[in-house]
């Protein structure tokens, strides 16, 4: 029996690479949003809420990002690097926003 992950390529631990690094940047910028609150700094993230705690973010985060590594596991080659690219993409999104906005990398 092959294993979920049995036709999981170099390009794959590549993109998956790639998508935790923006990943990490957009948790390190979300978590910059709490100690900011007076400051008018709010979440857009609805599973967030406005003014998520710091052990909410580190959840969502932490849960989020394994999910990642499920779904692309799972997936066809084909659809896994649709997946992929099309997450960093949001990653990146969110993580250059934040940074243009003010936030900071907050671990």
């Amino acid at each position: 029996m092959d294993l979920p992950c049995g036709n999981w390529s170099a390009h794959d631990t590549v993109a998956q690479s790639i998508y935790y690094v923006a990943h990490a940047a957009d948790w390190g910028t979300t978590l910059d949003i709490a100690p900011r609150r007076g400051e008018g700094y709010y979440e857009t993230n609805p599973v967030l809420g406005t003014h998520p705690s710091r052990a909410r973010v580190n959840t969502h985060f932490a849960v989020t990002g394994l999910l990642h590594m499920a779904i692309s596991c799972v997936l066809s080659p084909k659809y896994r690097t649709v997946w992929q690219y099309t997450t960093i993409a949001v990653e990146v999104g969110y993580a250059s926003n934040n940074l243009k906005i003010g936030l900071n990398l907050n671990f």
